[in-house]
């Protein structure tokens, strides 16, 4: 939610308000400009309180603080800015002698995390860690994190990143850093206990509950009537009881957005939206998602050097929808992220869990706890596939020793896989000039549903019941075929994107890092090409982290004398 850059001498210095933020001699902070979040400063006579936060329907904001406010005071206002229902950020800044220094603190929500790097005496922070690129030392990854990306695909959601020298505020955590600004240290929340699951009573209404409580979190979200509305419409179960909870809330007139896959798959997936546009009245877009390949030639992560390794895979077909909704006025966004881990199985259920009550009524006092109830709701952990074939000795060695201990952040109240997501495509949306919101992560949403038996999580029955219950059909409740992007990257890796690809794998910077076998991975790219499918993930991985790393060393280079005057000119 915000920028900065901090030079160390600069601690001791009042802000100034600017345009576009806070001004501490050469130090800068800037909130994302949006309308839907409120920055604000307060300072007491040892401290600076810079936050951004979500705004909230009927709220009212306070434009500006002028003058200085007691010690108590700023402690009351940061206290009452952790216990916000909407995420928030926040700088402290402590101008007093030795214990100068700085705090920053976050949320629950990981709408849009912020990256941290101190080097130099300076301390960057920023919401797109691209922007960070050209403030490190090298292009250098670390190499535990980059196997198991090559491995796994996957980027473990922790304080620590696949850079060396730039950390990431997961949820609810602080960082402290010192008054030389040298060091970053981190400290996690404690793990958040989780509701368990519960037996209902009889009469119990579960599917309006949850109409409830989405509508409300949505509603909350909607600053007034003349706002927008508008949301991500793929055709899925999630998207539409987005669409569905939007259309009810604000009737006929509310936009969507959504992204056709190619083949068959994709035509029932046209089926699916079209009939929820009609149903819900929808203003609606929509475009092929194979028009806009991943890595293709007017990619713009690609022609920016922003690539962002734990990323949003489908970059530019993303991005090109966000462009559609900008075009039409949209500044937020609702996405169905999220939707599927409300339905997550809950330790002990993998074979299945007691029988549940065949109601659909809830009382006003909610569930009975049963005896039955679930001891531990942690998701059912996936099993590492094997090492990558494109692995050198070094890289395997780096996967085997090192994955099982990457710093994961603790146990959130929200599932990982969902913060993870957000981490990812958060740096796209805001550089479009557009806020997320994935009223499907609502707190007490997830917490009602961890509440629910068995047999209404299972199959995602529950989803199933409320759209029913709006009066959507089976085509949409239960759907015989399901869209996929995996023919859009298929498609992407073997003949979009190839002329790309073989000039990235020809002397590939993930070898010179000793990470990767370079003649193994053109090996395996020209079976791949020829269609054998087994490592199309590994491929995927290799692209994504040697753009990844092309992307530092351009930025990198670009803050040398010679490339700055050369920009200029």
């Amino acid at each position: 939610m915000l920028r900065m850059t901090l030079h160390a001498p600069d601690l001791i210095r009042r802000p100034v308000r600017t345009a576009s933020g806070w001004t501490f001699g050469r130090s800068v902070i800037e909130p994302f400009a949006h309308n839907a979040l409120h920055a604000e400063c307060i300072a007491s006579a040892k401290r600076t309180l810079i936050s951004v936060r979500e705004r909230m329907r009927g709220e009212s904001v306070n434009l500006e603080r002028i003058g200085l406010v007691s010690e108590r005071a700023l402690d009351d206002h940061l206290r009452a800015l952790r216990q916000r229902p909407l995420d928030f950020n926040y700088v402290e800044v402590v101008h007093e002698g030795d214990s100068a220094g700085v705090r920053l603190g976050c949320g629950r929500w990981g709408s849009a995390p912020i990256y941290l790097l101190a080097r130099n005496g300076v301390l960057h922070a920023h919401w797109d860690i691209a922007a960070l690129y050209e403030a490190l030392p090298n292009a250098k990854l670390d190499p535990a994190f980059a196997a198991k990306y090559l491995v796994e695909l996957d980027h473990p959601y922790s304080r620590r990143t696949i850079f060396p020298d730039i950390h990431m505020l997961t949820e609810r955590s602080v960082a402290r850093i010192g008054p030389t600004l040298e060091r970053i240290a981190i400290r996690y929340p404690s793990a958040e206990r989780h509701a368990e699951a519960r037996r209902l009573k009889p009469g119990a209404r579960v599917t309006a509950a949850f109409k409830d409580i989405l509508q409300s979190a949505m509603h909350m979200r909607i600053l007034s009537d003349e706002q927008i509305v508008a949301l991500e419409l793929s055709g899925g179960l999630d998207s539409t009881l987005v669409a569905a909870s939007a259309a009810s809330l604000r009737g006929p007139g509310v936009r969507s957005y959504g992204m056709i896959m190619p083949g068959p798959d994709g035509e029932w997936q046209r089926r699916r939206r079209d009939d929820t546009v009609r149903r819900f009245g929808l203003i609606d877009r929509s475009f092929p998602a194979a028009t806009q390949p991943p890595f293709g030639p007017t990619s713009a992560r690609v022609r920016t050097d922003g690539m962002i390794p734990f990323g949003e895979f489908y970059d530019e077909a993303v991005g090109h929808l966000m462009d559609l909704a900008r075009a039409d006025g949209v500044d937020t966004i609702f996405t169905g992220m999220g939707g599927d881990e409300l339905c997550s199985l809950q330790w002990g259920e993998v074979d299945g869990g007691p029988e549940a009550s065949d109601c659909d009524e809830m009382p006003d006092d909610s569930m009975d706890i049963d005896s039955n109830c679930r001891d531990d709701t942690r998701e059912v952990a996936d099993s590492h596939e094997p090492a990558a074939p494109t692995l050198t000795r070094y890289a395997d060695d780096a996967y085997h020793e090192g994955v099982d201990d990457l710093d994961p952040a603790p146990e959130p109240l929200l599932y990982r896989s969902a913060l993870e997501s957000a981490a990812a495509v958060s740096a796209l949306y805001l550089r479009k000039g557009i806020w997320p919101v994935s009223p499907l992560c609502t707190p007490e949403l997830v917490e009602f549903c961890r509440r629910l038996p068995f047999l209404w999580r299972e199959d995602r029955t529950v989803h199933r019941k409320v759209l029913a219950s709006y009066g959507c059909p089976r085509l949409i409740t239960r759907p015989t075929h399901l869209e996929t992007f995996l023919g859009v990257m298929h498609k992407a890796l073997s003949q979009d994107a190839a002329p790309r690809l073989r000039d990235l794998f020809a002397e590939p910077r993930l070898a010179d890092q000793g990470l990767v076998d370079a003649a193994r991975l053109r090996e395996l790219y020209g079976q791949f090409r020829q269609g054998d499918r087994r490592y199309e993930d590994q491929i995927l991985a290799a692209a994504m982290l040697e753009l990844t790393v092309r992307s530092v060393e351009s930025r990198i280079a670009s803050r040398r004398p010679d490339a700055q005057r050369a920009a200029r000119r």
